[in-house]
């Protein structure tokens, strides 16, 4: 059975524009217009700020201030050592240009998924419906399961909601049980069953269709320019060579 990873970790969070607002109220006076500060000339921003730290649901203004400056000021850190590596040339170094170009990549094909999203937000209601009812382990027999690995005591924590499929155990699973995923066996520690409202079931099955039509469209793309893009392997790489015994270690 193969395990959503999404459950062992969250993607990062978008931030929204009311935050520009707090910044503004609880952050550092401004230097110039929306620019914070600058460091060796270069303008730190609000956007750039917001963008990178989420300093929404703080209890008061006060807190608010404290920790937009201490945001402020791990950039202003960051962009004085990325300043001292450039000094040292490092930017030239074989590990820095790939890990960058892998970022830079990383980041489009994010990008590339958020516009996607955009496109199929509009889910009909009665496909959603639909979905619930094919899908009801996903909402209404959603359980949290804490679970520990025998092996090396680490613990995990899954929601039948991501999982891929209704499993078969789903209604029999009870503490000190032990389970496969992904080939490997976890104790369960703990089983809470998560009680949603349906507009809640809704909200979330719809996310889910869209995440599904997402990558949908991304496979439906992706086959589409492997058979039109100049793609060429070189001897003994490649779908074709996928399956041998062996990999040609000759330089073409």
């Amino acid at each position: 059975m193969r395990l959503d990873r999404t459950i062992c970790k969250q993607a990062s969070h978008w931030l929204a524009a009311p935050l520009l607002a707090l910044v503004a109220s609880c952050g550092p006076p401004e230097v110039d217009g929306q620019v914070l500060a600058s460091v060796d000339g270069e303008p730190i921003t609000q956007a750039e700020l917001s963008h990178e730290y989420d300093l929404g649901n703080r209890p008061d203004a006060e807190e608010g201030r404290a920790a937009a400056n201490d945001a402020l000021e791990q950039l202003v850190d960051r962009k004085l050592l990325a300043q001292l590596a450039l000094e040292r040339g490092l930017d030239l170094d074989a590990d820095f240009h790939f890990a960058e170009r892998r970022a830079r990549e990383e980041l489009l094909v994010d990008a590339l998924r958020r516009s996607l999203a955009d496109k199929f937000d509009h889910v009909p209601d009665a496909e959603v419906e639909q979905f619930l009812a094919n899908n009801g382990h996903l909402l209404g027999e959603r359980r949290l399961l804490t679970l520990r690995s025998p092996d090396d005591d680490r613990t995990l924590v899954v929601d039948t909601a991501r999982l891929e499929r209704r499993p078969d155990w789903l209604e029999t699973v009870v503490p000190g049980r032990d389970l496969m995923l992904e080939g490997r066996k976890w104790t369960v520690l703990a089983v809470d069953r998560i009680n949603s409202s349906r507009p809640t079931q809704r909200n979330f099955a719809r996310q889910l269709l869209v995440k599904e039509k997402v990558e949908a469209e991304i496979q439906r793309t992706l086959k589409e320019m492997r058979q039109d893009g100049p793609i060429r392997y070189q001897q003994g790489w490649g779908p074709s060579a996928r399956n041998s015994a062996a990999i040609s270690d000759q330089t073409p």
